[in-house]
């Protein structure tokens, strides 16, 4: 009798020790010098609070204050590996 199957669903069974293993995690980069923003004990509701000379009705101004140029290469980066493996 043949070994196989007629079956069209029929999946063959694997053997689980014969996984190969994934790659390990991207080590982090280091952390970069942090100075804390300075912002005046001043509140102004509907406001944003930020540094004397930042133009707090430019959204990409505020934006660029947490997302500077070297964290959106980064996250192009992982972005493209990403779309790489899958």
């Amino acid at each position: 009798m043949p070994r196989t199957s007629n079956d069209i669903d029929y999946v063959k069974w694997k053997d689980p020790r014969t996984k190969t293993a994934k790659e390990p995690p991207l080590k982090p980069w280091p952390m970069p010098e942090f100075s804390p923003l300075p912002i005046n004990d001043w509140y102004d509701p509907g406001e944003a609070c930020v540094t004397p000379g930042l133009n707090r009705h430019n959204p990409m101004a505020l934006f660029k204050l947490f997302f500077t140029n070297e964290i959106m290469d980064k996250m192009v980066q992982w972005t493209n590996k990403y779309a790489e493996q899958h």
